[in-house]
């Protein structure tokens, strides 16, 4: 493992309670340290945030057309500042679970279990699987039948902006919710969602690649989240594939591998959320609704990641 820490051609103005854009088919081969308050707790769904402001929104991806910005992305100007290959865990650098415990209050039916995070052949694996285990909670004891693997780079790397690359392979199976995200260090929002891929009942939407954007304040006016989906072949969970989001002031650009699938511009309201620092956060999942009614059936699952790769141009490492 090698680490380094030195660190839409056409607009249109929408008020609207959830803003849903399509995207066409891809192919090809994608506590401060103790965080204050509990603003992750809200990790298990894109369901919970209502837009109530007006914002622009660039499209460049049109349906079954993709224009002239789709193309590879270019390292120009870019300096390699973060690197994990994942030959071993580093817990000086990724926390296991996050910051605020062990569990979601608002989603009982898992945990973040350290046995879930682990390292095998060069490759990290985020395992989700049965495995019941008893917590204090309000006062009593509870039962929670699933242990997920997760890791946050809070405790070591917190960048303001920069390209993001992971690559990695979804899980197989039904029910499977995993991800590739940035949060804010101090509060949620903001957060990117480079990826948040959902198995569903079958398993099978796992590749469909959803992308989404937070800022603002819960029950306020400056509440707001787009999101996006996309398909990619061939199967994410039977193939690695190369994920990255380039984080800039003025816009955010979603790229699989290595082609642009989406582009956000920043407008003045995200951008005063949006210039920030922030975590990293790898996750694997599961949606409590496509669960087996007999838990012990459930199939074990994993993500599985090659690399994590930051880089920043200069200006944004001086900040």
């Amino acid at each position: 493992m090698a680490i380094s820490l030195n660190c839409f051609s056409k607009k249109a103005c929408l008020t609207i309670g959830v803003l849903l854009l399509t995207t066409p088919v891809l192919k090809g081969n994608k506590d401060s340290l103790k965080l204050r308050g509990n603003f992750f707790r809200k990790k298990s769904s894109i369901s919970h945030a209502i837009i109530k402001s007006s914002y622009q929104v660039s499209k460049i991806i049109r349906k079954n057309k993709v224009e002239e910005r789709n193309e590879q992305f270019r390292l120009k100007g870019y300096e390699l500042v973060f690197e994990d290959h994942f030959d071993s865990l580093n817990t000086k650098i990724w926390r296991v679970g996050q910051p605020w415990g062990k569990f979601n209050p608002g989603a009982l039916h898992q945990y973040y279990g350290d046995d879930q995070v682990s390292i095998r052949d060069g490759k990290l694996y985020l395992t989700n699987q049965y495995a019941p285990k008893t917590f204090n909670h309000a006062d009593s004891q509870i039962s929670i039948p699933f242990a997920v693997g997760l890791i946050n780079s809070d405790i070591s790397f917190t960048p303001k902006y920069g390209y993001f690359e992971l690559r990695c392979r979804m899980p197989q199976g039904p029910a499977t919710c995993c991800a590739f995200w940035l949060t804010g260090k101090y509060h949620w929002p903001p957060e990117i969602d480079i990826f948040e891929n959902y198995g569903g009942a079958s398993g099978s939407t796992v590749n469909r690649q959803t992308q989404s954007i937070h800022w603002g304040v819960s029950g306020k006016e400056t509440r707001g989240y787009i999101t996006r989906s996309a398909k990619i072949y061939p199967k994410k969970d039977s193939s690695f594939h190369i994920y990255g989001c380039e984080w800039t002031p003025n816009a955010v650009r979603f790229y699989t591998d290595g082609k642009l699938i989406r582009y956000q511009r920043v407008n003045n309201k995200m951008q005063s959320w949006l210039n920030e620092e922030m975590t990293i956060i790898l996750n694997n999942g599961l949606e409590e609704k496509h669960l087996p009614q007999n838990y012990s059936k459930y199939i074990t699952s994993h993500m599985i990641v090659d690399y994590l790769k930051v880089f920043q141009l200069a200006i944004d490492k001086k900040q």
